[in-house]
């Protein structure tokens, strides 16, 4: 026996039945799986946006520490050693030059995690539907604010 519906996975079952048999069937149909096209990205995508941020977690600390040690060692009135203040300049520029690739990496990671979230939630709408997600962007002082909308669960 099978049974079949639009938009919903079939049920398949064997039976064995002896002539002058009687059976009835009551037969609850699961949804249609969501088609995956997104997925591949969406996970890579994850993929990167955890790898950014965690290196941008590392290049932040680093960068801590070296303004620390920059901050401790060169914000006291140099001594007239030659060459100090040419060295506190370059471990000035060697702590700031991290710290911006630690933002750069937390930019990357935010833009990679936010269309991950946004393919993903293109993936789970049904086919012939649309996507109930919705994404807003709008500018900000010194920057940029977005914002998803997405749908854990539920019926429609």
């Amino acid at each position: 026996v099978r049974i079949e519906a639009p938009g919903r996975t079939p049920l398949e079952r064997r039976l064995r039945l002896d002539t002058g048999d009687t059976l009835m069937l009551a037969a609850t149909l699961g949804e249609a799986p969501t088609p995956a096209r997104f997925r591949p990205a969406a996970h890579t995508l994850l993929a990167l946006g955890l790898a950014a941020a965690g290196g941008g977690a590392v290049l932040g600390t680093l960068s801590l520490n070296d303004r620390r040690e920059w901050e401790a060692r060169c914000i006291e009135p140099i001594s007239n050693m030659a060459g100090a203040a040419a060295r506190c300049a370059n471990d000035r520029d060697d702590y700031l030059r991290l710290s911006r690739v630690a933002d750069g990496l937390y930019g990357v990671a935010g833009a990679a995690l936010l269309t991950s979230v946004v393919l993903y939630a293109v993936g789970r709408s049904r086919e012939g539907q649309r996507s109930s997600a919705s994404l807003a962007v709008g500018p900000t002082r010194g920057g940029a604010m977005a914002a998803v909308a997405v749908p854990l669960g539920g019926t429609r």
